[in-house]
């Protein structure tokens, strides 16, 4: 707060417990009850003067959520729309062990089993040369 403007400095005060995250912000005298809270996602702060090149200025993780009535730690959702169920539909995917284990143990049979039932390629392939230079002699 120091390095802001007087005026500004003038019209908002925060006082936070850093513990806790959370304390109380008086804006232009009216005092609301502040709490920070985790996105569940970094958001990148992009800055432009001309509408065609951005320029990052911070990555966002943490906003300062100021109501009458105090909520959860996290933001579920997000700060947008598309990010409803956000935590929900990024989640890590859990695979059973059990059933993959016996699909690879199937596909591995599978590959054995062609394996024997297969003629060698590279059999086959001397087998025609050597019969094409029996041939020429002849």
């Amino acid at each position: 707060m120091e390095t802001k403007p007087k005026k500004l400095r003038k019209k908002l005060k925060l006082d936070m417990d850093p513990e806790s995250g959370e304390g109380t912000v008086v804006i232009s005298g009216i005092r609301l009850k502040g709490r920070l809270k985790k996105l569940p996602t970094i958001s990148e702060s992009l800055k432009t003067y001309d509408k065609t090149i951005f320029v990052k200025t911070a990555d966002v993780c943490h906003i300062l959520d100021c109501v009458d009535t105090g909520g959860g730690s996290e933001l579920i959702h997000g700060l947008t729309p598309p990010l409803k169920n956000v935590k929900k539909r990024f989640r890590k995917c859990l695979s059973n062990k059990d059933e993959t284990a016996v699909n690879v143990q199937k596909e591995l049979f599978y590959l054995l089993q062609a394996d024997l039932e297969a003629v060698s390629f590279i059999d086959e392939k001397i087998m025609k040369f050597l019969y094409l230079l029996v041939s020429e002699k002849n």
